[in-house]
């Protein structure tokens, strides 16, 4: 597989506006019954983009995958990505699910706000994850280079055939490259409950609490939130 393209991004907000030709090439391979491959490797504006990813699956429910990508970036287009690969949960859960994972969505995997720059990304990710009767386990670790490492543990349950609960818990280290070496370690706690009303109508109650520390401020920050929220297909 390949493509060749010509990219002119204008948009005032951006410091550095992305244009010119870009291309890329690559394959995917299954070496075995239980592996996929996928590596594509091209250029973006003068500079190398590299994209991996391997699944083994260890049984026909549980599986792990391993992801490795660097390339230019914007914020707009993180998101952009995170929602084209959003489809309604297939066994009838009226959860959102990420096509790429076949798990719940959980939003971006940027671990940084909103910024008006074109950066250079370097995402490492992996990732075991099974589903046993109407149980579903994820645990993985994540690796960014903007600098930002976390590990995360998810479990959800089909508690009937119209209402799932899920149970997240991640720690993430980030490192904010400063010349004071600011560093902050956060903890988040998720835990939520989907209720489908109707074929294309779902209701989540959801509960998070983060508690962050930053190494050279004085005080620990602790969060608590609680949101309810409709949701309908079209």
């Amino acid at each position: 597989m390949s493509g060749i393209g010509y990219e002119r991004v204008e948009d005032a907000s951006l410091t550095t506006e992305p244009k010119g030709l870009n291309w890329n090439a690559g394959f995917t391979a299954r070496p075995s019954s239980r592996t996929d491959v996928r590596f594509t490797v091209g250029d973006r504006n003068d500079t190398t983009t590299i994209d991996f990813q391997g699944t083994y699956r260890l049984s026909p429910r549980t599986r792990i995958t391993s992801t490795f990508t660097e390339t230019l970036q914007t914020t707009e287009q993180q998101i952009a990505n995170d929602l084209s690969f959003l489809i309604a949960d297939p066994a009838g859960s009226g959860t959102l699910i990420d096509s790429r994972t076949g798990e719940a969505f959980t939003g971006s995997t940027d671990e940084f706000s909103l910024q008006n720059d074109t950066f250079r990304q370097q995402l490492f990710r992996i990732q075991l994850s099974g589903r046993h009767r109407r149980n579903t386990y994820v645990g993985g670790f994540f690796w960014e280079r903007r600098k930002t490492d976390s590990t995360n543990m998810t479990w959800s349950r089909r508690l009937s055939p119209r209402s799932t609960g899920n149970l997240g818990l991640t720690y993430r280290n980030t490192d904010f490259g400063t010349l004071e070496q600011t560093t902050e370690d956060e903890v988040l706690f998720n835990l939520g409950y989907n209720y489908r009303i109707h074929d294309d109508l779902t209701a989540a109650l959801a509960y998070n609490l983060t508690l962050s520390k930053v190494n050279n401020a004085p005080d620990d920050v602790t969060e608590n939130s609680v949101s309810l929220s409709l949701s309908k297909s079209f």
